[in-house]
């Protein structure tokens, strides 16, 4: 007898345990995303939505973050702290994400409303080396590693001789406040 009721008593607690919600300082809560209708002739994807929650948890994301898409309206539900939400909201006081003052987040998102889909340059403004930071979620970000590209121009000499084609490097300061002789490479010395 003793047992049966030490067994009940253990099922009882088991049950109460189970029952208590767990609280912790990371407390996600479930939110909808809304991003207003779908724009007409896009289709967005889960991995748009995908990497706007990324770029606002950035290492914090996990797989079981984002929990529905919606398919009548352009949102989704993503289990988020308090404190991601208000990072999530547009033209919040966080500063990464005020796209009223961003020029270019302003004018794509008028494109993105018309149906045309706009691309930006990423620049060199991403929080680590190597990357590219561009939050608005309407626009294109475009990248790239290197200069494919050659700067042309002709240099006159002082006796009216022209050299087409000269390719002028990127200069220093030092370089551009100082007047330097030109030498021929087939000329120079080797030192």
């Amino acid at each position: 007898m003793k047992s049966l009721g030490l067994s009940h008593l253990l099922q009882i607690l088991t049950c109460i345990l189970l029952l208590t919600p767990s609280f912790s300082k990371d407390d996600r809560k479930t939110y909808i995303v809304y991003m207003g209708e779908y724009p007409k002739g896009m289709e967005i994807t889960e991995s748009f939505h995908t990497s706007m929650v990324q770029s606002v948890l950035g290492s914090k994301f996990a797989s079981d973050t984002l929990l529905h898409r919606y398919k009548s309206f352009n949102g989704f539900v993503a289990r988020l702290t308090k404190e991601e939400s208000e990072r999530m909201k547009v033209g919040s006081t966080v500063k990464h994400l005020n796209y009223f003052e961003d020029v270019h987040a302003i004018g794509a998102f008028h494109a993105m409303r018309r149906g045309i889909l706009t691309s930006k340059s990423a620049g060199n403004s991403g929080p680590n080396p190597s990357t590219m930071a561009d939050v608005a979620p309407w626009y294109i970000s475009v990248a790239a590693t290197t200069i494919d590209r050659k700067f042309l121009t002709d240099l006159k000499l002082g006796n009216g001789q022209i050299i087409r084609n000269l390719i002028i490097p990127h200069c220093s300061r030092r370089v551009k406040e100082h007047f330097y002789p030109i030498r021929f490479s087939n000329r120079a010395r080797k030192s």
